[in-house]
Order: structure tokens, then C-alpha cells, then sequence
């Protein structure tokens, strides 16, 4: 039994009604029992969850209680659906793209315990009103008692915009994405050394490794060229042997090593701060605003950059890419300095600014293989497939030229 496999409980997991039953009675009280009409309905396709996110609507007798929740359950069914789907649209990709499933049921699980502990930690800091969700109640992994019943329920949001990789950002909400995450960041200066040790990962050695494999690189840069077209040839070409590189262990152990190398200072990483991880909310008015900053499944801690370089690849627009990024680093200093103490800074603005160049190569070519990977999928949820497609094309460009640029000028 393994959250690898379908279960025989809630949407096909192993999480039952009886466990969420449980821990809402725990969040609520004992008017917190769900009704016979209780509904509970996957979203998850395409919007880069591994795990099985769901709105739960628990026809609650008590009208002060939530009429939605939000019930994030462990599960990699859903993830495995989307790579089958993948898989028809190409016989490039196959299956062996996917790990070995003990490996990926041990990864998850650690990766589904990190965001419980990032989100008690961030919810137990006094005053600092952090730009996530609220958590109503959460059950971890433990071995081995429970390898497979691990869930977060929490509010539900509404109003939430429609977001993917076909979206760019404005001036506004990047500046409230950027203060979000400087304040994230700036959270390390109130962790222990036995959270800090528990939220250890290799970003590039141990959660990105699946798609930094030579098998994968291979398949997804064939991919590219198809999504591109020949014009685009000569530049994939250039960037594919860089990316072989950039897969080797030893590559992944620098950039890993990038906090040492420029001697700044680790902080908490969101870990997977890309489009679909922020929450942006309409208001009555039809103003967009950011809500929250969502899914912390890859919490760790690690090199700032990171984090930047994973956003700004996914929402910001392919002309000017380079110029708005220094633009936008230069914002996110002033609010990280806002938040952190002297002694708690992470570095200066230039070790930023370094940082960020040097994880661009391996972060600009992640979200093209995304791009190359889901396009279609994002593409068919819009009224405009053609244009949708176009807008992450001319992006995947762009990033796919950056690869040599940035890898040339740091690692050659």
C-alpha cells in the first residue's frame, strides 16, 4: 500500500471520510459533522499539484461553520494521470520518465511533512500576519504507523483567478508577490536549529532530480524543438549539451552549493514559487490582488534565488525579461531588508544578484520543460488556445536563449 497506488477511500486515495471527519471535529468541535449531501471534488489537473487538492463542501449543520474547506490529501494518482495524458499527446515522453515508485513514495511523503511543519512554523510566528492560507488541521506522514493517510484541510479561498503560464504579472501584483516573499524568506531568523535540520533538502540533488535526469533532458528537449518549430533549431541545439551538464551530479551539487560559494546565508524556501503557487483573489470591485502564496509541498531550506528565479520564469513577459529582473530584485532587497534583521540578512544585494544569475540556467531550463510539457493542457482550458500557446512559446524562447548566456558567464 503506497500513496503511489489508488486507495480505496476519499476520490480514490487512502485518506476515508472518517479521517477528515476526525480532524474536523478537532478543528471545530463536535458541530463540525458533516451531512449526508457532504461533496468533495478534485481540482487538480494541470495546475502543478503532486497531490490531490479538493473542495470539500461539508454541508456542516452549524451555518458559522465554513461552507467550503479546501482538503489537500498525499497522493501521486493525480500527478501520474497528467504524465499519461502527456504521454498520448507524445511518443517522445514515456514512462520511464516517471521514479521508480518507492523512491517517489518516500520523497512525497518527506515533501508532504515539510509543508506541515513550514506551516505550523510560519502560523506559530507572532505578528507577521504571513500571506498563506489558514490550516485548520493537518496530519503528517510517520513511519510506520501511517505511510499513507497524510492531509492538510484549510480555507477555501474564493474568488481566485485563473492563472498559468500564460500569465505575466503587473508592476502591482509583482510587488505584492515580492513583499510575500521577502517576508517568507526573512522567517528563518525565527526558526530553531532542529527546524532548520528537519527542513533540509538538496533543491537541485533531491527535489528537482526526477526532471534534471539525462533520460528526461533528452526527452523534453526533443519536445522543445517540436513546440518551437525549426526556426528555433540552432538555439535549442546550443542550450541541449548544457543542459546534459546541468543533470550531472556534480552540477547539481554546486548549484546546491551556491549559498556557500557567494558566502550568504540560507533562508526558508517556498521551494516551488512558480504561477501556479500564488493566489490571486477579485474583489467586489474587480480588482485582482494577491491572497496568498499556496502549496508548500517543496518548503526547505536553501538559496534564495532559488525561489526568484522559479517565479520570474513563469510570470513575468518574454520582452524585457532581463531588464525586469534586476528591476524586481532590487524591489524584493528593500522589502527583505524591511523584514530581516542586520544580522539575519541573507546577503547583500549584489550576492543577489549573483545568486540569481547563477540559478538561472538550471531554473529558466525547469520551467521550459514545463512549458513544453503542459502547454496543451493550458491551452484547452482557454477561450483562446492559439494565442495561449503563442504567449508560452514566445516565453519558453526566451528562456531557452538564457540558458548558454548565464551558464557560460559562471560555469565554464
Amino acid at each position: 500500500m503506497s500513496i503511489v497506488d489508488d486507495g480505496c477511500g476519499v476520490l480514490d486515495t487512502h485518506v476515508t471520510w472518517d479521517d477528515i471527519q476526525d480532524h474536523l471535529y478537532l478543528a471545530f468541535g463536535r458541530d463540525a459533522s458533516m451531512g449526508v449531501d457532504k461533496t468533495i471534488n478534485e481540482i487538480t489537473e494541470a495546475n502543478g499539484f503532486a497531490s490531490k487538492m479538493c473542495i470539500l463542501e461539508p454541508n456542516f449543520s452549524n451555518e458559522s461553520l465554513p461552507k467550503k474547506l479546501i482538503v489537500k490529501i498525499l497522493s501521486l494518482a493525480s500527478a501520474n494521470n497528467a504524465v499519461n495524458k502527456i504521454n498520448i499527446d507524445s511518443d517522445t515522453l514515456n514512462t520511464n520518465l516517471v521514479d521508480e515508485n518507492e523512491k517517489r513514495a518516500k520523497a512525497f511523503s518527506m515533501y508532504h511533512n515539510h509543508e506541515v511543519l513550514t506551516y505550523n512554523l510560519l502560523n506559530s510566528i507572532e505578528d507577521m500576519n504571513y500571506p498563506i492560507v489558514k490550516v485548520y488541521s493537518s496530519q503528517a506522514i510517520s513511519l510506520p504507523e501511517n505511510p499513507t493517510k497524510g492531509f492538510i484541510i484549510m480555507e477555501y479561498l474564493e474568488n481566485i483567478e485563473n492563472i498559468h503560464l500564460d500569465s505575466c504579472f503587473d508592476d502591482r501584483i509583482m510587488s505584492e508577490v515580492l513583499r510575500a516573499t521577502a517576508k517568507i524568506h526573512s522567517s528563518t531568523r525565527y526558526m530553531n536549529d532542529e527546524n532548520k535540520e528537519n527542513l533540509k533538502l538538496g533543491t537541485y540533488k533531491e527535489l528537482f532530480r526526477p526532471i534534471l535526469r539525462p533520460e528526461f533532458i533528452t526527452s523534453s528537449l526533443a519536445l522543445t524543438k517540436r513546440f518551437l518549430g525549426e526556426e528555433e533549431e540552432a538555439a535549442i541545439v546550443e542550450a541541449e549539451e548544457i543542459c546534459k551538464k546541468m543533470g550531472t551530479q556534480e552540477m547539481r551539487n554546486l548549484f546546491d552549493q551556491t549559498c556557500e560559494v557567494l558566502d550568504m546565508k540560507p533562508v526558508l524556501l517556498h521551494g516551488d514559487l512558480w504561477v501556479t503557487n500564488v493566489a490571486l483573489q477579485k474583489n467586489a470591485e474587480g480588482e485582482v490582488n494577491m491572497k496568498a502564496i499556496i502549496d508548500f509541498q517543496g518548503a526547505h531550506i536553501g538559496s534564495l534565488a532559488h525561489d526568484l528565479v522559479r517565479l520570474f520564469c513563469s510570470v513575468l513577459p518574454a520582452e524585457d525579461f532581463e531588464e525586469l529582473s534586476v528591476k524586481y530584485l532590487k524591489e524584493y532587497y528593500e522589502y527583505l531588508k524591511e523584514y530581516s534583521s542586520e544580522e539575519s540578512l541573507p546577503g547583500s544585494f549584489e550576492q543577489v544578484l549573483e545568486s540569481f544569475y547563477r540559478l538561472l540556467p538550471i531554473g529558466a531550463f525547469i520551467i521550459a520543460s514545463t512549458m513544453t510539457l503542459i502547454h496543451k493542457l493550458v491551452a484547452e482550458r482557454r477561450a483562446d488556445p492559439q494565442k495561449t500557446s503563442q504567449i508560452i512559446r514566445d516565453k519558453c524562447i526566451v528562456l531557452i536563449k538564457l540558458i548558454p548566456k548565464y551558464y557560460e558567464r559562471y560555469y565554464s
